[in-house]
C-alpha cells in the first residue's frame, strides 16, 4: 500500500497528532494514517521531514530540503503545505540540510546550515547565525540545545528581543565539548550522547554520569 503512494522503506520520524492521526516523514512524501488508510501529502514537490513531524495545534510542522513549513487542513479537510521561507530575510532563505522542528512553549524552532530560526506563536520570527553548527537540535524543559564545534553544547533561548546563546546552567565547561544535544529519559532525566558514543544521564541540572 505504501509503495503505491511513492513511499520508500525509510522514515525520518513519526508522530501522533491530537486527533490520533499518525504522521510519518518518509524519504519521499509525508505520510498520514487517519485510522482507515494511509495518505501521501505533497504539492508541486514532495515534502519530507528531516526529523520527526511536529504536531502543534491544527498544524503539523516539518521541513524539506531548503524549505521550512507546515501542513494544515483547508475547509475541505485536505492538508495543504504552507511554506515559511518567505518570512525569512532574503539572505537566509538558501540552505540545504534542515534539522528540526522542535517546540518550546511559545515557538517552533529549526536549525538550518546557516541559522537557528525561531517562529513565535505570536507571529514573530528571530534568527541567530549558526554557520558550521552540528546537525543537532533538541528541546528540553522549554530550552533549545545546539552544538557549536568551537564552543560545544549551547542553550538557545528567546529573551524578548532575540535569540540568546549561552552555556547550559549547571553543566561544567569540561562536559560541553564532549556532549551532543540531550533527549528526555523515561524518568525525566537528560540523556546525552558523548563523542565516544557513550550514553550519559543527568538528573536535574547536575553534570552527566
Amino acid at each position: 500500500e505504501l509503495a503505491a503512494l511513492g513511499a520508500t522503506d525509510y522514515n525520518y520520524g513519526i508522530a501522533q497528532d491530537a486527533q490520533g492521526r499518525i504522521w510519518a516523514a518518509n524519504e519521499r512524501p509525508m505520510l498520514v494514517y487517519d485510522g482507515a488508510r494511509w495518505l501521501a501529502l505533497r504539492d508541486a514537490t514532495d515534502r519530507t521531514g528531516s526529523h520527526t513531524p511536529l504536531p502543534r495545534g491544527s498544524r503539523v510542522y516539518g521541513s524539506a530540503a531548503s524549505e521550512l513549513g507546515y501542513f494544515e487542513a483547508d475547509r475541505a479537510g485536505v492538508f495543504q503545505w504552507h511554506g515559511l521561507n518567505a518570512q525569512l530575510p532574503a539572505d537566509a532563505r538558501q540552505f540545504g540540510r534542515v534539522t528540526g522542528p522542535v517546540a518550546t512553549t511559545d515557538a517552533v524552532w529549526y536549525l538550518t546550515t546557516s541559522h537557528i530560526v525561531r517562529f513565535g506563536d505570536d507571529g514573530s520570527v528571530q534568527l541567530q547565525p549558526a554557520d558550521g553548527y552540528e546537525p543537532e537540535l533538541s528541546a528540553f524543559d522549554d530550552a533549545v540545545f545546539v552544538v557549536d564545534p568551537a564552543r560545544g553544547l549551547l542553550q538557545a533561548r528567546h529573551d524578548g528581543r532575540g535569540i540568546v546563546l549561552e552555556a547550559p546552567a549547571g553543566l561544567d565547561e569540561s562536559w560541553r565539548a564532549q556532549l551532543g544535544t540531550p533527549a528526555r529519559g523515561a524518568d525525566g532525566a537528560r540523556i546525552y550522547q558523548a563523542q565516544s558514543h557513550a550514553l550519559l544521564r543527568a538528573a536535574g541540572s547536575a553534570d552527566p554520569e
